[in-house]
Formats: structure tokens, sequence, C-alpha cells
């Protein structure tokens, strides 16, 4: 584990971690040739996240063909330091509108992980296991990969093309609406109705829900959620339910 002086660091969650190298250390040791792989872990506003330091050293990993590594929102980083350029990759999708703006030379992808030329990337939540047991899989065997889901309790792992996002049909299904109970004030229970009968009957794409890659999302991306750790999907639901009936009527 490397941080910035070497000492510990604290996650957004309130979680603390011990570093066991200060970045100078370990660039000692990368010009040792100790390291075989380097990985950059980050989460909310990297954007913000300013270290000249990291930035060449990843450059001097690259030099010296030490594979990289990004997890969650680490391939800001890495495409910061000029890594990534015509590179695949891959962020977590409610980063990737704005990514791509930034970084029109880094060709950013919705899956869950992307591998090219000894950089690997992957999205957050479980797809850092998928992403590690693919690099296990290559280096060690697959039958290796497999004895670790094994003692992981992993059932099956997903292909690095898969999408990170459920398809909208899949998000949106009726039953998510019908029948829903919530507790109210003073133990009393309601059900969310939906805002007519004749509504029920509509499908996700009658609605104009739209797929990350549309440009709906860039409308209710990081700009208008700057500083949340993902975009409230029932936002997007309503706002493309309301652009589909405003272009119905004017029509």
């Amino acid at each position: 584990m490397v941080s910035a002086d070497g000492r510990p660091v604290r996650a957004s969650c309130g979680l603390q971690l011990g570093a066991d190298l200060s970045l100078d250390e370990a660039r000692a040791q990368t010009r040792a040739a100790s390291a075989r792989m380097v990985i950059v872990c980050s989460g909310q506003d990297v954007e913000r996240y300013v270290n000249r330091g990291l930035a060449s050293w990843l450059r001097e990993c690259r030099k010296a063909r030490i594979a990289l590594g990004a997890v969650c929102t680490g391939a800001h980083l890495l495409a910061k330091a000029g890594i990534l350029d015509k590179r695949r990759c891959t962020i977590p999708w409610e980063n990737l509108a704005a990514f791509s703006e930034r970084f029109s030379n880094v060709q950013p992808s919705p899956r869950i992980f992307a591998v090219d030329d000894e950089i690997y990337t992957c999205a957050g939540g479980s797809s850092p296991l998928e992403m590690m047991l693919e690099i296990i899989g290559r280096e060690e065997g697959a039958s290796t990969a497999a004895a670790i889901c094994q003692l992981a309790i992993v059932a099956s792992l997903r292909d690095g093309a898969e999408r990170q996002r459920l398809h909208a049909a899949a998000r949106y299904r009726q039953s998510d609406f019908a029948g829903a109970g919530l507790s109210g004030n003073g133990g009393r229970s309601r059900r969310l109705q939906r805002r007519s009968p004749s509504r029920s009957q509509e499908k996700p794409h009658r609605i104009r829900l739209s797929p990350p890659e549309n440009i709906s999302h860039r409308l209710c991306g990081s700009r208008l959620f700057a500083g949340r750790s993902c975009m409230p999907s029932p936002f997007c639901s309503t706002l493309e339910s309301g652009i589909g009936q405003r272009r119905k009527s004017s029509n």
C-alpha cells in the first residue's frame, strides 16, 4: 500500500487504511525493478486531486513496462498522466460522460473491466474481483483462478465485456412499482401508485428510457449531481418521461 507521504489515508466512508510506503519510496523500488504491477485506487472527487509526483511515477512505471491498473475512478488519474491516450479503459458509468468530455483521446467503455496492452481498468462494486481473477487466470492459469473462486464462494464470473448497468427494461420493471410497500409516519403503510392507469401498460421504450450512452444521462450526470457518489435513477426516469410527454404533446 502506497500513500503520498506514507501515512494512513481515510476513505470517504470513514475507513482508515494503513500505508507501507510513501510515494518517494515506491518510486525508488520501481527504479530497482522490484514492482510487477501498480494499481491506482480512487473514489469521489478524483477530478480535484492533483499530485505531479504520482503522475510522474505512473509514467515511469509505464516506461519500465510495469503493468498498470486502476480501480473505480482510478482511470481518471491514469488519463491525467497521459497513459491512456488512444487506449481502451473502463470507468464507473456515472463518471463516463464527464470523463469522455475531458479526455477526448481516450476510449472509455461502460463495460465492467477493460484490458489494453498491460493496462487494466475496472469499475467499482464487484468488478475489481472479476478483473483480479482475469489477471490471475492470465498469469497463473484458469485452474488457479477457479480455485480462488471456490475459496471466495464465487459461483460464476461475468465476462469483461458485459455492461455495468442493467438494460432499462430490467431496471424499470412494472414489479418495481406495483405493490411496493413503504413505511410512513406512525408506522402507517403506503403504496406507490402510478400517476394514471394508462401509464401502467407502457413499455420502457414508450416513455423514452435511454441507455447510459444517450445524451439524457449527460442532462442528469455529474454536473447536476457533483459531489454525490451516484446518480439518482428515479430522477432519470422522471426526466425522460417528462421529455417524452412534452414531445408528444407538441406534435
